[in-house]
C-alpha cells in the first residue's frame, strides 16, 4: 500500500485518529493549542487535520501517536519533512523510538514522488520509488526487452551486458499496465552512461511514442544508478516466434493466423514509417528486437535509445577498439 497524498488524506480523520489515542488524550483534540501566547484559538484537531497528518501517520507507526500533542507543542508540521537525521532529536521522542533512526526512515514512506509520464526525477538515498514489482526476468536475452532492478522483491533479476538488469513493474493504483524497468550504472566505463548524458537522452526520447515501438514512459536516478520505465512490456519476441509458435498464435485457426501476420506485417511499417517522419531511423531491426507481447499478441519494436544495453556496450567497444556495428543474429 503506497501512501500518497490522495490516500493520507482519506484516512487521518477525526475518527482515525481518536481510535488510535487513549480516551484521554482524544478528550485533548479540542483544547487550543498550548502554543502562541493566546495569538491562535486553533486547537489540536485543526492542527493535525491541516498541517500534521503525516507526522500522526508516523508517530503511529513507530507506536507512539500520543506524542503528536508535544510536537504540535513545539510547531512541528508536515511541512518541516523530511527532517535531517542529526536533527531528528529535537522531535524529543521516547521508547525506542527515542535515537530517531526509526522516524528517519520512515517518515519517505509519506513523502512520495510518484512517477508520471515524462518525469525524470533525481531521488534521494533515503526516498522510496512508489512502484511495484512484477516479476524479474530470469534468462531474458538482450533482445528481449527493457527494464531494470530497484524497489521490490522476487526472484534474482537478469544482467543485461553491463551491469543492467530488467524487471517489469507498475505504477500504485494501475495495476494492469505493466512496464519496461531498466537500470543503467551511472559512470564511464563500459555499460554506463555520464549521469548528464542519461538525462540529456531522457529528454532527446520523451516525446518519441508510438503503440507498436517500445517508447520512454519516465526515469529515475537513485543509488548510482539510472532507472528508465518502457512501454509496452513483452515477453517473447519473433526470433523466439522463429524457433516455436506462441501457444497465443497457435490457438488461433489459420485464417486468423494469417489475417494476425499481415496486421503485424502493416503496424511495423506504418511505425517505421512514423520513426523515419521524426527525422529518425532504429539501425537494429532483426527478429530479436521486434517484440510479441503473448497475452494479446502485440507486436513493437524494441527501443532504440542509448538505454540499450547492447547499444552501451558495442559503444564502448568502439571506443576501446575503434570498432563498431552489431553481431550478426545468432
Amino acid at each position: 500500500m503506497w501512501w500518497d497524498q490522495s490516500r493520507i488524506q482519506a484516512t487521518v480523520t477525526r475518527q482515525f485518529v481518536c481510535s488510535h489515542l487513549h480516551p484521554e488524550d482524544a478528550g485533548r483534540l479540542d483544547w487550543a493549542v498550548s502554543f502562541g501566547g493566546g495569538l491562535t484559538d486553533g486547537t489540536y484537531w485543526e492542527w493535525i487535520d491541516g498541517k500534521a497528518k503525516r507526522i500522526f501517520l508516523i508517530l503511529l507507526d513507530l507506536g507512539i501517536p500520543r506524542h503528536i500533542f508535544a510536537l504540535i507543542d513545539g510547531s512541528w508540521d508536515d511541512s518541516d519533512l523530511p527532517i535531517a537525521l542529526d536533527q531528528v532529536r529535537r522531535l524529543g521522542l521516547t521508547g525506542p523510538a527515542r535515537d530517531g533512526c526509526e522516524f528517519y526512515s520512515r517518515q519517505f514512506y509519506y513523502l512520495l514522488r510518484p512517477l508520471r509520464k515524462g518525469n525524470h526525477i533525481v531521488y534521494s538515498e533515503s526516498e522510496i520509488v512508489p512502484l511495484d514489482l512484477v516479476d524479474r526476468r530470469t534468462g531474458l536475452t538482450q533482445g528481449s526487452g527493457s527494464g531494470g532492478g530497484g524497489s521490490g522483491s522476487g526472484n534474482s533479476s537478469s544482467s543485461v551486458g553491463g551491469g543492467q538488469t530488467v524487471d517489469r513493474v507498475t505504477l500504485p493504483g494501475d495495476p494492469n499496465h505493466v512496464f519496461y524497468r531498466r537500470r543503467i550504472p551511472i559512470g564511464s566505463g563500459p555499460g554506463c552512461l555520464a549521469h548528464e548524458d542519461f538525462q540529456d537522452e531522457a529528454s532527446r526520447v520523451r516525446n518519441i511514442y508510438n503503440e507498436h515501438l517500445v517508447s520512454y514512459f519516465a526515469s529515475y536516478v537513485q543509488h548510482g544508478y539510472g532507472y528508465v520505465l518502457f512501454t509496452p512490456a513483452s515477453d517473447a519476441s519473433l526470433k523466439t516466434m522463429l524457433t516455436g509458435t506462441l501457444s497465443s498464435v497457435k490457438a488461433l485457426d489459420k485464417q486468423a493466423r494469417r489475417e494476425l501476420v499481415m496486421n503485424w506485417i502493416h503496424c511495423l511499417v506504418d511505425t517505421l514509417c512514423y520513426i523515419h517522419s521524426r527525422g529518425l531511423s532504429h539501425g537494429n531491426i532483426r527478429p530479436s528486437k521486434v517484440l510479441l507481447n503473448s497475452t494479446d499478441n502485440h507486436i513493437s519494436f524494441s527501443d532504440f535509445t542509448r538505454f540499450d544495453a547492447e547499444l552501451l556496450l558495442l559503444a564502448g567497444a568502439a571506443s576501446d577498439q575503434g570498432r563498431g556495428g552489431f553481431d550478426k543474429e545468432a
